[in-house]
């Protein structure tokens, strides 16, 4: 989600309008609250209300009063709820905190079944209760069974599921860290190692990546590890992999790119694409580099033909691909290298990577295109030679802008595409923008030239 500037709120309503609309859910009301808004939901029972910090002690009430089944706020501060509202998610967008909240429930009186791996669950639970059981060490290939045979129970309605590792404290409906969690009301909860709580989804794989996943070898390769990229359209992209290559154990080690040729039942190893490990890469860390370092090095290259001394803008640095096309543009020779981020934290985490990065040049995005202004400033209006853009929307737009006469734009988003949008042309002080590529369901890196 990306979130503007300007009426926090209405944006964000309409963000989740937006999402719902593209979405199966079955949502029967969703209601905004803002400061110049009326006293509360116009529905007799929203499901989801969308406030402002001004108007959350009043959204609060509606919680507490059971006219709104949660909240969605976004704050400049970190939420800080008051007596009897849980906070269910939140997530940071650089300076700003979006959390969703609910009415607390408090669960004192439950019958509670502490399991262990094996342990079946119980056919009837009499009474009605609610029914908190406590899995001890279950293997996370397992949850999915454990929820499934819950589910086909006749207490299922009123069955909480909590999913603790061996070393988590003894469960007790008296000791806080349960409890807590309880009353937020999650029919399923996941303790993490370092002591944070989290839900459990499933989300199903596309059959051609199952077959990828199931492999123990592609051609003359031992599998060691794989990595999926993104999946589109139901279909699954190129894979990374890190293996043996030979019949014996003491064969190199190598990574490299496999995609799907034709009808293939799994992905083949492509030749070009192969390189050895280097020495001291542990095989988790070797098979990250790949494909993201292969289409850099293509974009850069081949399709933007980048010189020495041309700069260049990489957005979203800390990402896989932002910090593939900076190493590439460093070893090429490109400068000024300008790059841009989404919080404070991933500035400094880049330049802890790449130290020769300039103070200046680490930019913000998601904020509404705040990085063009820079841009101009640090170029004296100039604009830069290459864009490797990842942004969609007015940042799209706002990227294009920064372009000199004769940039080139390497545009890495299919958000645009699959919204029916396009690039199309973008007149200015600086020339007419032309389109000469596509954005398909492989990810291929497009080019938009300006001309003068």
């Amino acid at each position: 989600m990306q979130l503007r500037d300007g009426r926090k709120t209405e944006e964000l309503a309409r963000a989740l309008a937006a999402a719902i609309g593209a979405s199966s859910a079955d949502v029967q009301t969703c209601q905004m609250m803002t400061a110049d808004s009326e006293a509360g939901p116009d529905a007799a029972n929203a499901c989801l209300l969308v406030t402002s910090p001004h108007t959350l002690a009043e959204a609060e009430g509606w919680l507490a009063g059971g006219r709104a089944d949660a909240v969605l706020v976004w704050s400049d501060e970190r939420l800080a709820p008051g007596p009897g509202v849980a906070v269910m998610a939140e997530q940071r967008f650089g300076d700003d905190w979006v959390s969703v909240t609910r009415r607390a429930a408090p669960v004192t009186d439950a019958v509670v079944l502490q399991l262990r791996p094996r342990t079946p669950t119980p056919l009837e639970v009499p009474g009605a209760s609610p029914v908190v059981l406590v899995w001890r060490g279950l293997d996370e290939a397992a949850v999915d069974a454990a929820m499934a045979e819950v589910d086909a129970r006749p207490y299922a309605a009123r069955a909480r599921m909590v999913f603790v590792p061996d070393t988590a404290p003894a469960f007790s409906l008296s000791a806080p860290l349960y409890t807590d969690q309880l009353a937020r009301g999650a029919r399923v909860s996941v303790l993490a190692q370092d002591g944070s709580w989290g839900c459990w989804r499933t989300l199903p794989l596309a059959e051609p990546l199952c077959a990828a996943l199931s492999a123990t070898r592609l051609d003359d390769v031992d599998l060691q590890f794989l990595a999926a990229n993104p999946i589109t359209a139901g279909l699954a992209g190129p894979v990374d992999y890190v293996g043996v290559e030979g019949a014996s154990v003491a064969g190199r080690r190598v990574m490299g790119v496999a995609r799907w040729l034709g009808d293939d039942r799994r992905p083949q190893p492509d030749p070009l694409l192969r390189w050895p490990v280097p020495q001291g890469w542990a095989p988790e860390d070797a098979v990250t580099v790949p494909y993201v370092h292969a289409v850099a090095y293509h974009s850069l290259l081949v399709k933007a033909q980048a010189r020495r001394g041309e700069s260049i803008l990489v957005h979203e640095g800390t990402k896989a691909f932002g910090q593939a096309a900076i190493r590439v543009a460093a070893q090429l020779g490109c400068s000024p290298i300008y790059t841009t981020v989404r919080s404070a934290e991933e500035r400094d985490a880049l330049r802890r990577i790449f130290t020769q990065l300039e103070p200046c040049h680490v930019l913000m995005c998601g904020d509404g295109g705040s990085f063009e202004y820079r841009i101009r400033v640090l170029t004296r209006n100039r604009g830069v030679k290459i864009i490797v853009n990842t942004l969609a929307g007015s940042e799209l737009q706002a990227s294009i802008r920064c372009l000199s006469v004769s940039g080139r734009l390497l545009h890495y988003n299919r958000e645009d595409a699959l919204a029916g949008r396009s690039i199309g042309e973008c007149h200015g002080d600086r020339g007419e923008a032309s389109y000469d590529g596509e954005v398909n369901d492989t990810n291929t890196v497009n080019n938009v030239r300006f001309c003068a």
